[in-house]
């Protein structure tokens, strides 16, 4: 476990590491994270970047892959 995380980076995490081959869309994180309400189209970038930020010193990695985002350097 990764201390310091928010809620929705956590959430973000779970989400990522239950996707298959560790992949998920941006339209699906936003949608499974906060479903119908109305938020800033930028909240989500700036929970990825912070999420980011917060794994590097434990060898993980949160990537774009040019078809959605990918968790890196974590077991199953």
């Amino acid at each position: 476990l990764i201390p310091g995380l928010t809620e929705k980076e956590r959430d973000i995490m779970t989400l990522l590491l239950k996707s298959a081959r560790r992949r998920a869309r941006k339209d699906d994180l936003r949608s499974r994270i906060w479903g119908d309400a109305k938020v800033d189209p930028k909240a989500l970038d700036v929970h990825l970047a912070n999420l980011r930020r917060k794994l590097v010193p434990y060898g993980y990695a949160v990537r774009s892959d040019g078809e959605g985002w990918v968790a890196l350097g974590m077991d199953p």
